[in-house]
């Protein structure tokens, strides 16, 4: 009875903060979200640069990239994702059912995560601002640390299997060897003899 109380209370705990706690705020990043999505597709999309053409205006788009990128704090991620053709063409074509999942749950996977929506590449993929990590995953030395751990665990290993290796399983329980008093005796049957 007390296992299944207390396991009903966690559970209205839980809900209780989901609502209470949680709920505002992937309310209002939602929103935000929102709000920028909708600002994004007014922008007007670029054009697929031309590999053949020599792009010399380069250097001032990447400028005006720079600006917006020092607005948000060191160490953020930028990542793109591609837009499915269903969302942008409004022709209807025959579209492979599997690519077209693929991205989308691509662009899906991206926009949970993501912290801010920068706008469109130079590719005309929608680019995602993600937040950087805290300051003790960056300080972090792994492999330093793999290393060093591989090292030792080699040395371990060589002093444990020696000498275990001459050694052989032994069995040991012992039975009584004397019929004397409490010795095992065969099982002959119940207590009570049955009548025949």
């Amino acid at each position: 009875m007390a296992k299944g109380l207390r396991s009903s209370s966690k559970k209205a705990n839980r809900t209780k903060l989901r609502s209470r706690v949680f709920a505002p705020v992937e309310k209002a990043r939602a929103e935000r979200l929102h709000a920028k999505l909708l600002e994004t597709i007014q922008q007007e999309k670029p054009e697929a640069a031309k590999k053949s053409d020599m792009d010399v205006d380069k250097d001032s788009t990447n400028t005006t990239e720079a600006i917006k990128e020092d607005d948000f704090p060191k160490g953020s991620s930028y990542l793109t994702a591609a837009i499915p053709r269903s969302l942008c063409e409004d022709t209807i074509t025959k579209l492979d059912p599997a690519q077209e999942d693929l991205q989308m749950r691509n662009l899906c996977f991206h926009l949970g995560l993501c912290s801010d929506i920068l706008g469109f590449s130079d590719e005309g993929h929608l680019k995602f601002a993600f937040d950087p990590l805290p300051p003790h995953w960056l300080n972090m030395d792994v492999d330093a640390a793999a290393s060093a751990a591989k090292k030792s665990s080699k040395k371990d290993d060589r002093k444990v299997r020696k000498p275990g290796r001459a050694r052989k399983p032994q069995n040991s329980m012992t039975f009584p060897k004397s019929r004397g008093k409490g010795a095992l005796k065969p099982f002959t049957g119940g207590r009570v003899n049955k009548r025949r």
